[in-house]
């Protein structure tokens, strides 16, 4: 049987109206902010010990059959920002070569563990929403944790599309640090090749200090 909804009370209703609108807001303030810290950062050279904590190409490429790696695909960039955290970012890009991977490496030092347990937790969230709403296809990020865990946080996953696996998505944390791994184009589903890519650039980033 039919049963009409019972009417909400005025300040209900106000508070619905209130509610999406400081969403909004909230959502605005966060990203104009984003966007001013963003703007405060300042490049620095990228030294050795900067990319002796990054997956690069050349990594990926010992685990792929009869890829040859070339140099103008990639940028590396070291940027300090006005509270004195870092990023040192990797990216390997041909889009004009089909059987190129997508790389992009990314490690974040923040100044307090809680600083970086926060960008943590807004990465995976992020991250996540990006892929699903920004991407030309459809795309499940299918978590797979028993496959690889690192840190005092760590995330895992295998991209999917269409149910066909295409790439890989991982997010850790230890102490101040951050690790951040997007790959597409050829994908890791096997622990000993994860455990095998990931040991370089991991066993040193608890010690590394831009």
């Amino acid at each position: 049987m039919y049963r009409t909804p019972p009417r909400k009370s005025k300040k209900v209703l106000w508070a619905l109206l209130l509610i999406p609108g400081a969403i909004i807001s909230l959502v605005l303030l966060v990203v104009v902010g984003g966007f001013l810290f963003m703007a405060t950062g300042t490049e620095e050279p990228v030294t050795g010990e900067d990319r002796a904590v990054l997956v690069d190409i050349n990594l990926v490429a010992e685990w792929m059959e009869d890829y040859v790696p070339e140099r103008r695909g990639e940028k590396v960039t070291k940027t300090r920002y006005i509270d004195g955290s870092y990023d040192i970012d990797y990216e390997y890009d041909i889009p004009d070569t089909e059987d190129a991977p997508y790389l992009n490496c990314t490690v974040t030092v923040e100044t307090t563990r809680s600083d970086a347990l926060v960008s943590y937790d807004m990465l995976w969230a992020g991250e996540k929403l990006g892929l699903s709403m920004f991407s030309d296809i459809e795309i499940d990020v299918v978590e797979r944790n028993d496959l690889f865990r690192w840190g005092d946080h760590s995330r895992f996953a295998i991209l999917q599309s269409g149910g066909e696996p295409f790439g890989n998505l991982l997010i850790t944390r230890k102490g101040r640090h951050i690790f951040y791994l997007l790959l597409g184009g050829v994908y890791f589903e096997d622990r000993d090749a994860i455990g095998g890519l990931l040991h370089r650039p991991l066993s040193q980033l608890p010690a590394y200090s831009p």
